[in-house]
This record gives C-alpha cells, sequence and structure tokens, in this order.
C-alpha cells in the first residue's frame, strides 16, 4: 500500500472516529439517513479520481454515485422535499443517462455511449417533470443554486481540457 493511500485512510478513520465520539456524547446528531448520501458523494468523488487517473470507464460510477449522493443531499437540507419511490424512481434514470453521457466525455471515441445515455435522460427527464410539480423544483433551484451553473461551466472547462491533452 502506497504511503499517501495509508495517509487518505488513517485520515478518513480519524474523522469518522471523531464524528461518532461527538455522536456518543451528544454533541452531534448523526443518523443513517444523514450518512448514507455523504458516502455516495465520497464514493462518486473518489470514482472519478480514479477516472482521471486513466480509467475512465470509473467516470460512469463516479457521475452515478454522485448525482445520486447530492440527490439525497438535497433532501437531506429540506432542499427537496422527501418523495415516496414511485415519485422519485426517475431520478435513477437520469442519473444512469447522464452517466453515459459522462462516459463518453471520457472515451469520446466510443459514440454508442450517447445512444442508451440520452434516451435514458430524455425518459427519466419527461417522467420526473410529470411525477413533480416541475415549477416548483425551477423556481426553487433558481433562487437557492443559481450559481451551481457557473460550478458546471467550470467543471466542463477542466474536463474537456485534462482530455484534450491525453
Amino acid at each position: 500500500m502506497k504511503r499517501s493511500s495509508s495517509l487518505g485512510f488513517g485520515l478518513i478513520f480519524i474523522v469518522v472516529g471523531f464524528l461518532l465520539l461527538l455522536n456518543r456524547f451528544d454533541l452531534l446528531y448523526i443518523t443513517w439517513s444523514k450518512i448514507y448520501p455523504v458516502l455516495l458523494v465520497i464514493a462518486g468523488l473518489a470514482f472519478f479520481y480514479s477516472a482521471f487517473r486513466g480509467k475512465s470507464e470509473n467516470a460512469f460510477w463516479g457521475t452515478f454515485f454522485l448525482l445520486l449522493g447530492s440527490y439525497f443531499l438535497l433532501q437531506n437540507f429540506h432542499i427537496i422535499h422527501r418523495f415516496q419511490f414511485y415519485e422519485f424512481w426517475p431520478v435513477f434514470i437520469v442519473a444512469l443517462g447522464v452517466s453515459f453521457i459522462v462516459l463518453f466525455l471520457f472515451k469520446p471515441s466510443d459514440w454508442a455511449l450517447l445512444i442508451p445515455g440520452s434516451i435514458l435522460t430524455f425518459f427519466g427527464v419527461i417522467v420526473l417533470f410529470h411525477t413533480l410539480d416541475f415549477s416548483y423544483m425551477v423556481v426553487r433551484f433558481a433562487q437557492k443554486f443559481w450559481p451551481l451553473v457557473l460550478v458546471i461551466i467550470g467543471v466542463g472547462l477542466i474536463t474537456s481540457s485534462l482530455i484534450k491533452k491525453k
């Protein structure tokens, strides 16, 4: 095991242990519903890190876990209200579709990835808009997260510059 990976795992154990200790003394309230979205986001970031280091197929799982983790984090912060499973299942379909599209960005020669990506994303978005009150979501999202557009543009610029360097 490399020294840097040991350092990373050591830091993770220290942070998790410290958070659980705070929870034991009732200084911090931690439940599984608060932890699993963070774990999904961390897994997504780890897969993206691996994708940028040469294993481009990990971009699919990085996107999928990052999108789902972000969605559940937004629910935890009450930005998106909690839905029953039959109301938010299209989020899984959209996450799968976008994951195929991001994988295509890492493997531009594989045009076949755009077919399932486009179909799943389109189908998921249509069903999601039909299931949820679209106007409520757009207004709430625009009020709180308009700077996210800048972040997405920045990520796109960085991704395109890294892919062109290869």
